[in-house]
């Protein structure tokens, strides 16, 4: 029997996905359908819906039928991929993760696919990052651990790699830093034991490497901060511009927050900037531009740091973000920094507790971990 989601639901689901089919985008209240993930009418909880057309929800519900016609293109999991990367780089956090997690689910009940369903629950971690969600960082990390332990066939290690880095950031966004560390460590170690031949030989390279940044973002240490020029010119001789940008953004954390040198940090920065177009991520961009206000402060550049927090302020008003956690002791918040200029503005969300238990980490550690 359905069961009708309580109006406190809609209007959590409508506002989540502001009021649009995360496959279509924008429609009207009466166009739209509280559609199931799971395919299972009574689960109601707000991880298990999504908002989309009924056209959408229609085809999804009659193609669950023997002898009926099939997914239309633009519901083919490779398509809703292809759908979520725009919408990421669009600055579409939710219709992002709502595609993704609609791929992972279509791939994976209708083609028995785990390897790209593992891949899309990974996107869906990367696309809630911005924006912050602790139920549906939860669900997705859970539904991981589901997915490998109940496939007949063995995950490829390729796609467990990226689940755990994944992972591994979003617990350096907590400030658990050592459990980054692990996790991020234990990606590379998997990406080594992945051969780089057929579909990944021209990716595997590149993950390696976005690995070894990660990694290095979390331990901040000077060992692994020597790998990060080799980084940058690896991206920049595969032309991979978004990765360079990246790369010299998290350098740049180093040179001012470790090393005590602003001005190197701020060249790393404005080096980035000049890839801004390629960067594909409004977050980073704007995580940029709060730390260069942050620099040109301690420089006593005033008007260039007010001019960096408006660029910051407004990306982040403008696509609801969060701000990452600055590991610069007695650094301040970025509101405390746009009350001290003047600004006026809505308070940024806060993130609360890591959502899994340490219990329930160590035990999705070692399901990923293994080959």
């Amino acid at each position: 029997m359905r069961k009708p989601p309580t109006n406190r639901q809609r209007h959590e689901v409508f506002k989540f996905y502001d009021k649009g089919c995360v496959v279509c985008g924008p429609k009207s209240e009466n166009e739209l359908d509280m559609a199931h993930v799971d395919d299972n009418p009574e689960n109601t909880f707000f991880e298990n819906l999504l908002l989309l057309c009924k056209s959408c929800n229609g085809s999804i519900e009659v193609s669950k039928h023997n002898g009926k016609p099939a997914l239309p293109p633009r519901l083919h999991p490779s398509s809703l991929a292809d759908r979520a990367w725009h919408c990421y780089g669009n600055g579409d956090y939710a219709s992002s993760y709502g595609c993704y997690r609609l791929a992972a689910h279509l791939s994976w009940t209708r083609q028995a696919d785990a390897d790209f369903a593992l891949n899309c629950i990974s996107a869906c971690i990367a696309a809630l990052r911005p924006i912050v969600h602790e139920r549906l960082f939860r669900s997705v990390m859970i539904l991981s651990q589901e997915l490998i332990a109940s496939s007949q066939e063995p995950v490829d290690p390729f796609w467990k790699a990226e689940c755990l880095s994944q992972i591994g950031l979003v617990l350096s966004d907590y400030k658990q830093w050592q459990s980054a560390a692990v996790f991020q460590k234990a990606a590379v170690e998997l990406y080594n034991r992945t051969s780089a031949v057929g579909p990944y030989k021209r990716n595997i390279e590149l993950k390696k490497a976005a690995a070894l940044r990660r990694y290095a973002f979390v331990c901040q240490n000077t060992q692994v901060r020597g790998q990060l020029d080799e980084l940058i010119e690896l991206f920049r001789k595969r032309r991979e511009l978004g990765s360079e940008a990246t790369t010299r953004h998290v350098k740049a954390m180093f040179e001012f927050e470790l090393a005590g040198s602003p001005s190197l940090a701020r060249a790393e920065l404005e080096q980035a900037l000049t890839m801004e177009s390629k960067i594909g991520n409004h977050w980073t961009v704007g995580e940029i531009h709060l730390l260069l206000g942050r620099i040109c402060l301690v420089m006593g550049e005033k008007r260039k740091a007010k001019q960096h927090f408006e660029r910051f302020l407004h990306i982040f008003s403008a696509f609801r973000l969060v701000p990452l956690p600055s590991r610069l002791p007695g650094c301040s918040e970025p509101a405390v920094e746009l009350q001290r200029m003047g600004h006026r503005y809505e308070p940024f969300p806060q993130r609360r507790a890591f959502p899994l238990s340490e219990e329930e980490l160590r035990t999705l550690l070692d399901l990923l971990k293994r080959s």
